[in-house]
């Protein structure tokens, strides 16, 4: 019964619910699962209002929710509603449902970017996963975790957007049929070639394994292109259009497809925001300095918590696990 659960237990719980809405899950009974959760005492409403605070503490909540953060929560409607069906409704059904504002407004920041992803990606795979996806055309795609991409083909072009993550494409050569990967203003052109896209926060980069591709970006306002060759690594920040090309041997590129995480000179934040596409929780940087440090290494996705304590060991850093599913991550 949950009423012999402690306080601790439930906020456990309440953080497991946020994590769940987070990921985005498929399971299409997460909505009514939760509300059931919710109503069946006012411990369960208090550890979630706590969770929620929790949230915002870590990170994930901007200051221009704290007005609804701050509000009293009101208690909802114990009564039986019809389940919804259709994933893209239930948001909207929530709204006008009881569930409390402090829970809803928490649950449309961190869902609603997540439901319209699902709605433009033709393929997206979830935490961890990693899949092979074979284009119409008969270029092959391996997603990495928590990647999404889009398809259009046409007679006169192929073009794929990445829009999210990490995936390693193998192009069927048509010479009359360029193909086009966009990664947010970044686009790569090819005939036929194999190489991988990285899309993180503010940075994408592309690494080119066989063939030749031209890469193009936006630089001081001016489209700039540049050509690569099998090794070469291209980093193009997004907001200052800075370019930065390094040298890579070619059995490092992609190497997460076999569940390893090669870095070359990355800040420890970049490959925290890598990792937590292979973790199921969450994992938070509390020391700014240490986020900045640079490393070089092969860490094993396999196991993303050993990799995160191999990660920050080195610069004297801990992870602290304050639930199963929240990390932090600091040098005490």
């Amino acid at each position: 019964m949950s009423a012999q659960k402690t306080s601790d237990e439930l906020l456990e719980e309440a953080i497991d619910w946020l994590l769940a809405f987070s990921a985005s899950s498929e399971d299409p009974t997460l909505e009514t699962r939760f509300k059931t959760w919710l109503v069946e005492s006012e411990a369960h409403q208090a550890a979630w209002k706590q969770g929620l605070h929790v949230w915002e503490v870590m990170g994930h909540v901007p200051p221009a929710f704290a007005h609804v953060w701050a509000r009293q929560a009101v208690a909802p409607e114990r009564q039986t509603r019809p389940a919804i069906r259709k994933s893209t409704n239930w948001v909207a059904a929530l709204i006008r449902t009881s569930v409390p504002a402090l829970a809803l407004a928490g649950i449309v920041f961190m869902v609603a970017p997540q439901i319209l992803l699902r709605l433009e990606a033709d393929e997206i795979t979830g935490t961890g996963e990693v899949r092979n996806v074979t284009l119409a055309d008969g270029s092959s795609v391996v997603l990495g975790a928590k990647s999404a991409i889009k398809v259009s083909f046409s007679s006169e072009k192929r073009a794929v957007t990445l829009l999210t993550g990490e995936a390693y494409f193998d192009v069927t050569k048509d010479s009359k049929r360029p193909f086009v990967v966009e990664a947010h203003g970044v686009d790569v052109t090819v005939h036929g070639t194999a190489f991988d896209v990285r899309l993180a926060s503010a940075t994408t980069t592309v690494a080119l394994a066989r063939g030749a591709v031209a890469l193009s970006y936006r630089q001081g306002g001016q489209e700039s292109e540049k050509d690569m060759v099998p090794g070469d690594e291209f980093t193009v920040d997004r907001g200052t259009g800075t370019l930065t090309a390094r040298k890579i041997a070619l059995s490092d590129i992609a190497s997460w497809r076999s569940g390893d995480l090669f870095v070359n000179g990355a800040r420890v934040a970049d490959v925290v925001e890598e990792l937590r596409r292979y973790e199921k929780g969450w994992i938070n940087i509390a020391d700014p300095e240490l986020a900045s440090r640079r490393v070089t290494g092969l860490y094993d996705l396999r196991d993303p918590d050993r990799a995160l304590r191999a990660l920050v060991a080195p610069f004297g850093g801990k992870v602290h696990e304050i639930t199963p599913y929240v990390r932090v991550v600091a040098r005490f």
